[in-house]
């Protein structure tokens, strides 16, 4: 298994142990994820980069890991919500925080599959062009690992 595929499963596995997307935890960005899931995570790898230790042993690689949250609100901004839902900025940041609880820490190893692990960044977009209004935050995570050179 390729080491992505190793971080990704590993990123899945811990997010499924928490009890923010009640398992509704997806290992591709092409998923086509139900708005009755919601709230869901979905998580992929963007890119990758390497280049040789100082040492010339192994390689110091990293790949950046991407962590899709997917959640329904409503816009507080409007009076009279009916629908029994949050507002949305409220149910990403609970989401967000909920990630950062796992993953967010400068010792995170994801279980000694790789060297570190740390938050680069987090976007956050609302549509509101459909009946529901979606949220969806986007957190971008490096984690850092070591490959023997062949």
């Amino acid at each position: 298994m390729h080491k992505r595929a190793e971080i990704k499963s590993k990123v899945v596995e811990m997010l499924q142990g928490s009890s923010a997307f009640s398992g509704n935890v997806y290992k591709s960005r092409y998923l086509p994820i139900n708005k009755s899931d919601f709230p869901a995570a979905s998580v992929y790898c963007p890119e990758d980069s390497s280049e040789i230790a100082a040492s010339g042993e192994h390689y110091n690689r990293s790949a950046k890991v991407a962590i899709m949250i997917y959640c329904k609100g409503y816009d507080a901004s409007e009076a009279g919500d009916d629908s029994g839902q949050r507002d949305i900025d409220s149910e990403l940041d609970d989401l967000t925080s909920s990630v950062e609880e796992i993953f967010f820490s400068p010792w995170q190893t994801l279980e000694g599959t790789v060297y570190r692990m740390h938050l680069i960044n987090t976007r956050y977009m609302v549509d509101t062009k459909s009946d529901d209004i979606i949220g969806v935050a986007t957190m971008e995570f490096n984690a850092e690992y070591k490959d023997s050179l062949i």
